[in-house]
C-alpha cells in the first residue's frame, strides 16, 4: 500500500514531453474543430459536399481553415468556394 501512495518522480525533460504533447493535442484538436465547421458550413450553404473538396479542406491547417469561414458566408457557389482552397 505504501509503495501505491508514492508517486514515481518525473523528470523535467519528461515534465516537458508531457507538456508539448498536450499542446500538439490541443492544436490538433483546433484544427480539426474548424475543418468541422467549414465542412458543416459548405453543407448548409451548399447541399453535399463532393469527397474531393472535402479532403482539400480536412488537409487545410487551423489558420487556413480559420480564415476560409468567412469566405464559406459571402462565396455564391461551392465551385466559386474552391477557387480559394490552397
Amino acid at each position: 500500500m505504501e509503495a501505491e501512495r508514492q508517486m514515481r518522480y518525473i523528470t523535467s525533460i519528461e515534465r516537458m514531453a508531457r507538456e508539448e504533447g498536450r499542446e500538439e493535442g490541443r492544436e490538433e484538436g483546433r484544427e480539426e474543430a474548424a475543418t468541422l465547421l467549414l465542412l458543416r458550413l459548405l453543407e448548409h450553404r451548399f447541399g453535399v459536399v463532393p469527397e474531393a473538396v472535402n479532403a482539400r479542406v480536412r488537409a487545410l491547417t487551423f489558420a487556413q481553415a480559420e480564415a476560409l469561414v468567412d469566405r464559406t458566408l459571402t462565396t455564391a457557389t461551392l465551385t466559386d468556394f474552391v477557387a480559394y482552397l490552397p
